[in-house]
């Protein structure tokens, strides 16, 4: 017989330690996120987000689908979808220590 979903998710949830171990995976999945997809998630097509950035939907395509990105054109991107980039050391002695790589001339 099959669980409802709803019964399954407060099983799970009232193991120990099940809310810690679901927001890791929760930030390691939203940390995988590619290009493709946070455009989606903020609800742009590669047509609207080519014309903010003076682009062919072509090219958006392309770098979506590139396997490296230069910095600034990720804060770019970041920048045409509404956001900032952020860079980040992260040290097992210190944590995390902001890095200051690209310069917003606005």
């Amino acid at each position: 017989m099959a669980k409802n979903y709803e019964t399954l998710r407060k099983k799970v949830r009232s193991r120990p330690g099940a809310e810690e171990r679901i927001a890791v995976h929760r930030e390691r999945m939203l940390a995988a996120i590619g290009l493709q997809e946070l455009r989606r998630s903020r609800n742009l097509t590669q047509e609207e987000l080519a014309t903010e950035l003076g682009l062919t939907q072509a090219a958006i395509s392309k770098l979506e689908h590139a396997e490296d990105y230069r910095i600034s054109t990720l804060s770019r991107v970041v920048k045409a979808m509404g956001g900032r980039l952020e860079v980040n050391a992260v040290f097992d002695d210190v944590g995390e220590v902001p890095l200051t790589l690209v310069r917003d001339d606005d």
